[in-house]
C-alpha cells in the first residue's frame, strides 16, 4: 500500500470494479501525484471536520477516486471530469449520515476545507474537487436523473 495521507492511500483512489472487470490500467502517473495528494489532503480535512461535528471517527469511504480518461469514458463520466487530473472523489461517510446531511453539513466551509466544487449526486455519494486556481470555486450542485441543481436539495 502507498500511502498518502494518515488515512487515505494510492490504492483506494485507483480502485475500480469497471477497470478490474475491462481489464483498463487505471494507476495513477508520476505527474499527477501531486494532485492526488492534494486530494486526499482535502479529504483528511473534510474528515477531521465531520468527526469533531459528532465527537467521534467518521471514516470515510471513496467510491471513485482518479479515473484514467479510457475509464472515465468507459463509464460515460463528464469530458472535463476532474477525476482524470486526480482533483476530485466521490465518496460517502456512513458513520456521519446520508449524503445528502453530510453536504448540507459542508456548503457552508468549503473554503476553510479546500473544497472548490460540491456535489450531492443522485442522493447516493458526495462529490467534492479541490480548491484550484482552474476550477470552479465554492460551485455547490445537487445532480438528479432530470440533471443539475444549484445548492444542496434533496434527491
Amino acid at each position: 500500500m502507498t500511502v498518502l495521507t494518515e488515512h487515505f492511500t494510492v490504492e483506494e483512489f485507483e480502485d475500480s470494479d469497471t477497470a478490474a472487470r475491462l481489464r483498463i490500467d487505471n494507476s495513477v502517473p508520476e505527474e499527477l501525484m501531486k494532485n492526488l495528494l492534494a486530494t486526499a489532503k482535502m479529504l483528511e480535512k473534510i474528515r477531521e471536520h465531520l468527526s469533531f461535528s459528532i465527537d467521534g471517527e467518521v471514516p470515510i469511504r471513496i467510491t471513485s477516486g482518479f479515473r484514467c480518461y479510457k475509464l472515465n469514458r468507459t463509464i460515460g463520466g463528464s469530458r472535463n471530469s476532474h477525476h482524470m487530473s486526480a482533483h476530485a472523489a466521490d465518496w460517502v461517510a456512513p458513520g456521519y449520515g446520508s449524503p445528502y446531511q453530510i453536504c448540507t453539513k459542508l456548503e457552508f466551509r468549503m473554503e476553510e476545507l479546500g473544497i472548490g466544487q460540491l456535489i450531492h449526486e443522485y442522493g447516493r455519494w458526495v462529490h467534492t474537487s479541490i480548491l484550484a486556481p482552474s476550477t470552479d470555486r465554492n460551485r455547490v450542485l445537487t445532480a438528479t436523473s432530470s440533471g443539475y441543481k444549484h445548492g444542496v436539495q434533496f434527491a
